[in-house]
C-alpha cells in the first residue's frame, strides 16, 4: 500500500468522542427500493448488509423529512414514528459489522412537483425547477417555523431509531440550497434578498438539529 493512503484505514477519534474504525465512509444514496409509506424493505436492508463491510461509516439516505418533501418513489422517510421499527433494524444490522450509521435528513423542495399526490410542491418562492416546469408554492413564515421544527422531529426519529449521527441534506438542489440560492430563493423578507438573509433558514435548522 502506498504511504499515502495509510492512513484511510487508521482509527479516527472526532472531538465529540464518536470513534471511527478507519475514515471510509459510504455516502447517501437513493436506492429507490423503499415501500410506499417510507418504510425501508428488505431490499434496502440487503443492499447495505452487502456493502457494509470494509468502511467505518454508512449514511443512509437521503431521508425525506415530511410528507411532501419525498423527490422520487421508493425514497426512504424519516417523516412518521411508524418508520422507526425498521430503521432500528438497519442500524442494528450496521452497528454489528462494526460500523456508525448516519441518517441524511432531506427536503426536496421545489424539487416534488413530480410527485403524483395529493401535497404540493414548496420552495422558497414560487419559481420553477428549470428542468421541472411546475410553479411550487411560495413557503409563508409560518411554512418555514414548521420546516424547521420538521428536522427536529426527524432528528429525534434518528436516534430513536439507533442512528450515531444525522447529515441535514444542504447540496443538490434540495430545500436548503434552494433558500441559499438567488437562483430559487426571490423573497425580499428576512429569509431573502442579501445573502445573511437567504442563509436564515439553514442556519435555523442547523441549530435546531443541534437542540
Amino acid at each position: 500500500m502506498k504511504t499515502a493512503y495509510e492512513k484511510l484505514f487508521k482509527h479516527f477519534k472526532f472531538v465529540d468522542a464518536l470513534e471511527m474504525k478507519n475514515r471510509l465512509a459510504m455516502g447517501p444514496i437513493l436506492t429507490y427500493a423503499s415501500r410506499e409509506n417510507g418504510e425501508i424493505s428488505d431490499i434496502d436492508l440487503t443492499f447495505y448488509e452487502k456493502r457494509v463491510g470494509g468502511v467505518s461509516t454508512v449514511i443512509i439516505g437521503p431521508a425525506f423529512i415530511t410528507e411532501n418533501g419525498q423527490v422520487a418513489p421508493g425514497q426512504i422517510g424519516i417523516h412518521r414514528d411508524q418508520v422507526i421499527r425498521k430503521l432500528h433494524q438497519l442500524t442494528q444490522m450496521i452497528h454489528r459489522r462494526g460500523a456508525k450509521a448516519i441518517l441524511q435528513l432531506s427536503h426536496g423542495g421545489r424539487k416534488c412537483v413530480e410527485m403524483e399526490n395529493k401535497w404540493e410542491a414548496i420552495s422558497p418562492s414560487e419559481k420553477p425547477h428549470k428542468r421541472k416546469g411546475k410553479k411550487p408554492v411560495q413557503m409563508t413564515e409560518r411554512d418555514i417555523t414548521y420546516m424547521v421544527q420538521a428536522f427536529g422531529e426527524a432528528t429525534t426519529r434518528a436516534m430513536e431509531a439507533g442512528f450515531d449521527g444525522v447529515e441535514i441534506d444542504g447540496g443538490n438542489e434540495c430545500l436548503l440550497q434552494q433558500f441559499i440560492s438567488r437562483q430559487a430563493n426571490e423573497r425580499s423578507d428576512s429569509y431573502g434578498g442579501s445573502a445573511e438573509n437567504r442563509f436564515t433558514f439553514a442556519l435555523e435548522v442547523i441549530r435546531e438539529v443541534t437542540r
